[in-house]
């Protein structure tokens, strides 16, 4: 790109579905000069609020302290560009990085996917340590434990009237849910855990740990009307996500405590792009955005 002053990666819905990732921040976690940890990016050394994301073009960092927020569904993800340094001024509230995620929109004709995922297939057998199914699940068919996931997601795009194509739609749903949201390599040996000042020497079976599991809603949805040389497209992003945040301390005789934290995130925009010519065009964009987190006991 002759107007480009730096090198701009550009990651497509057909790269996006070949990969074994789920995720925009998954597929930038594998670029040049990024580095993933614990599911936070940093780009060139640079400190995580320093990358700004942008979701079919709403700034979708939190204006408090610049945290990544919200998702999108990976069925839903038409384009992700990713830059490092020097962009354009377009870009703004970045230093190190900058990501846009473009969503998919409604073609002439109907199309859907379905995806269910999950390790709870099979049959299960309660463990002997423990007589609550809930905890121990070990699949009959392949000996391995479950840490009770399932993913279920289903798209659909199309005209909005039957056989009017200048008015399309499209959605995507998807609802994830692990009771073990950060299984670990400790399962089934003895471990030393530290907080604070204590120390604990504590024996983890195989199977779930209780009180750290997770659950999302994520929603992507637009409508496009597309009354040439006028393009109106309305659309956003809903993010639903509750977490139990285990403690040690609280695992024996305090579990029902284990403290709860929920994120609500909404982005939504109108986009009008009208062309005068084959070269001249201008676009005028309005977007809502919001977010809110709350965490605390878990009654």
């Amino acid at each position: 790109q002759k107007n480009a002053t730096n090198e701009i990666r550009v990651v497509r819905s057909e790269d996006v579905q070949n990969m074994p990732l789920r995720g925009y921040t998954s597929v930038i976690a594998i670029q040049t000069g990024v580095v993933q940890v614990g599911g936070t990016i940093y780009v060139r050394g640079g400190r995580s609020e320093e990358v700004a994301y942008y979701v079919d073009g709403v700034y979708f960092n939190n204006p408090y302290n610049y945290a990544r927020t919200g998702e999108v569904v990976t069925t839903a993800i038409e384009e992700v560009s990713y830059q490092a340094g020097g962009f354009n001024a377009e870009y703004g509230y970045a230093m190190s990085g900058v990501v846009v995620t473009t969503t998919k929109t409604g073609g002439t004709k109907y199309s859907a996917t379905l995806e269910l995922i999950t390790d709870e297939y099979g049959g299960f057998f309660r463990s002997k340590e423990t007589g609550n199914p809930n905890f121990h699940k070990k699949n009959v068919l392949t000996g391995a434990y479950s840490q009770g996931y399932s993913l279920y997601s289903i798209s659909l795009g199309g005209p909005l009237i039957p056989g009017y194509d200048k008015i399309r739609f499209f959605g995507a749903l998807e609802r994830t849910f692990m009771r073990n949201r950060r299984p670990s390599f400790y399962n089934g040996v003895q471990a030393t855990v530290v907080e604070g000042q204590d120390t604990f020497n504590i024996n983890i079976p195989a199977g779930l740990l209780r009180g750290n599991s997770t659950s999302r809603w994520l929603f992507n949805g637009n409508v496009v009307f597309d009354f040439k040389p006028f393009n109106l497209r309305i659309g956003g992003t809903s993010f639903f996500r509750t977490d139990r945040v285990y403690i040690h301390s609280y695992s024996a005789y305090n579990y029902g405590r284990t403290p709860r934290e929920e994120e609500t995130t909404h982005g939504y925009y109108a986009k009008l792009t009208h062309t005068i010519s084959a070269s001249t065009f201008y676009t005028l964009m309005f977007s809502w955005y919001r977010t809110f987190i709350e965490s605390g006991d878990n009654i």
